[in-house]
């Protein structure tokens, strides 16, 4: 199966970048130089599935499920959080530029910055 990606422009530099799940409550953003082999960034962000909260989400009480998002998190890995976390990443240090075949970990806050894992 082949892997799919997409590709943003930050700072006039081209990334690639796809997001993977971990597991119920996670997913990985990795980002890399589209053009160039380096050190690819690997930010881990809390994501609740809705799709697996379904059940519990449609069980719960209406005063419930009106705090959904203040419970869960729910927001998707969009362009501009991508943006965000490169941005983010290079501020405390990532170099893309870095050797192949090397990663630079970060976890996203619940603010969504990102901070060296």
């Amino acid at each position: 199966m082949r892997k799919r990606f997409r590709t943003i422009t930050v700072n006039e530099t081209r990334y690639a970048w796809r997001v993977t799940p971990i597991d119920e409550a996670h997913v990985q953003l990795k980002v890399w130089l589209a053009d160039v082999r380096g050190t690819a960034l690997q930010v881990r962000f809390r994501f609740d599935d809705p799709w697996h909260l379904y059940p519990v989400l449609i069980s719960a009480p209406p005063e419930a499920r009106e705090r959904a998002e203040e419970i869960f998190q729910l927001k998707p890995i969009t362009p501009s959080v991508v943006r965000a976390a490169i941005e983010g990443a290079l501020a405390i240090g990532w170099n893309p530029d870095g050797q192949a075949g090397t990663t630079f970990d970060v976890v996203a806050g619940a603010d969504g910055l990102v901070a060296e894992f």
